[in-house]
């Protein structure tokens, strides 16, 4: 029985030893023209201001432009771009997004799942309102409806989905903003010699760059105007960065669980909360897989 047992802890230590461990890669930005501030970071002339926050896995290079005028603004996204490495990626995909949406009803106690009636129905709209606000002939909605009740219940399911087109040129209301979305800034883990591709807490290190040497460059380019019949005297901005520092981190030295607050009460249920969460960073999240591989 013994023999037994010492079985059993050998082979989970085995397994454990071979489970894949979690890591990720840190990058840290820097601009010549852009502020870091707390809540993103800020490109700002007398017309617009833009708001980035690269904060997610592979960065996202996303924006909020802020039309500061009390004129409406129209961004022409065919000719605005991110650029990474000198490749440029054009925000204007020709792209179709549908959404969809639900929402259900019950009244009385639930007793059998028989149905007394059934009833769908199909419907369409001629426009949409998309989530710029923005209306748009071109979309259609399409959706059904469904009705049953067991005895003492009665339950209303209601679905529907809405399709739309992307538009080429997005109008921003007069001192208000919108929100565009963006790309990736990089999937690849970066591996170098100065830089522990697994390490351990104790093994933490970081590799440094200028704009020079850094291995990511990035720029973006907004084409702006105010009449949206004459494109040719649209003006254009541009937002540089470059990653100024990259550092791989173990699991366990790159977030920490808490217990979130709110209003004073403390919840039951902890979430794991990210120790280098700024407007300036993005992480790659990867593991080791079965094997440590080699150090770099």
């Amino acid at each position: 029985m013994k023999k037994g047992k010492n079985l059993i802890l050998v082979i989970a230590v085995i397994l454990s030893s071979c489970a894949p461990t979690t890591f990720y890669q840190l990058y840290k930005t820097e601009s010549n023209n852009v502020e870091t501030e707390e809540n993103g970071l800020t490109y700002e002339n007398d017309d617009i201001q833009v708001i980035y926050n690269f904060w997610d896995v592979y960065g996202n290079s996303s924006f909020l432009i802020i039309n500061k005028t009390d004129s409406n603004v129209f961004i022409d996204l065919k000719k605005s771009h991110l650029i990474i490495n000198g490749i440029a990626k054009t925000y204007f995909q020709n792209r179709t997004y549908s959404e969809t949406s639900s929402s259900s009803r019950s009244v009385g106690s639930y007793s059998s799942s028989s149905y007394l009636n059934k009833s769908s129905t199909s419907f369409s709209n001629a426009y949409y309102i998309d989530g710029f606000g923005n209306v748009n002939s071109q979309g259609y909605t399409t959706g059904s409806i469904s009705t049953s009740s067991s005895k003492s219940k009665i339950t209303t399911a209601k679905g529907f989905a809405i399709s739309y087109i992307e538009k080429d040129v997005i109008c921003v209301p007069a001192n208000y903003a919108k929100i565009f979305n963006g790309f990736s800034l990089n999937t690849d883990i970066y591996r170098d010699c100065d830089l522990f591709r697994y390490p351990s807490s104790k093994s933490i290190k970081s590799k440094k760059f200028d704009s020079e040497t850094s291995p990511l460059s990035i720029t973006n380019i907004i084409s702006y105007g105010f009449d949206e019949s004459n494109l040719k005297k649209f003006k254009e901005i541009e937002s540089n960065f470059w990653v100024s520092e990259i550092t791989n981190y173990p699991s366990t030295e790159f977030y920490e669980r808490k217990y979130p607050e709110y209003c004073g009460e403390k919840s039951q249920y902890s979430k794991n909360y990210y120790l280098f969460n700024k407007p300036n960073r993005f992480y790659i999240k990867y593991s080791n897989g079965t094997t440590t591989g080699l150090e770099h």
